[in-house]
């Protein structure tokens, strides 16, 4: 199971991140043929209105989230704050 959580890093906060883990404290959120996501329920108010969208492109695979209620990033654009 996908699991969609945050961590505490960096020079603004936050900073989203996938882990692969059973769904003991998670919701489940989406299951998509043999791929299920979850939320990790600690974060579960900071994820309201965030978009989880995956891109394919010729260099890179990579999962993106949107959040409009993120106030801040920092430099690197890597870490957040609400």
């Amino acid at each position: 199971i996908l699991i969609c959580s945050m961590k505490q890093t960096g020079c603004s906060g936050f900073e989203f991140v996938i882990d692969f883990k059973e769904p003991d404290s998670s919701i489940i959120l989406e299951k998509h043929l043999d791929i299920v996501v979850g939320l990790d329920k600690k974060y579960e108010d900071k994820f309201k209105d965030t978009l989880l969208d995956y891109i394919e492109s010729k260099f890179e695979n990579k999962f993106v989230f949107s959040n409009n209620n993120i106030k801040s990033y920092c430099g690197c654009g890597k870490s957040f704050n609400f």
